[in-house]
């Protein structure tokens, strides 16, 4: 069994481990100031064309864009595990159309 660290070096109540969030990767980075554009309504231009660029693909058959559109406006479907016994192994989730190598 696995025990939890002590007291002493644990987080005090009502501290977080990472009070600045997750790090936004470059790509985040690089993405928003290319939205950014000049002004607001070359970020508009911009924002529209991936919006069309996403619904073209959607609609020729990428399951990909078809998933992220459905995500985006239904939101994510959640699934409910249940698992019981011992686990002493990896557990990997696998989803369909997705490679895994």
């Amino acid at each position: 069994m696995h025990k939890p660290p002590a007291r002493e070096y644990g987080f005090k109540p009502g501290q977080s481990g990472n009070p600045g969030g997750r790090p936004k990767s470059n790509l985040a980075r690089l993405l928003a100031q290319y939205l950014d554009g000049t002004d607001k309504g070359e970020r508009v231009k911009r924002e529209q064309k991936l919006v069309e660029k996403l619904y073209k693909l959607a609609v020729s058959g990428d399951r990909g864009a078809i998933e992220y559109i459905f995500d985006r406006l239904e939101g994510k479907i959640t699934q409910d595990l249940n698992v019981s016994g011992d686990i002493t192994g990896r557990i990997i989730i696998v989803r369909p159309g997705v490679d895994t190598e």
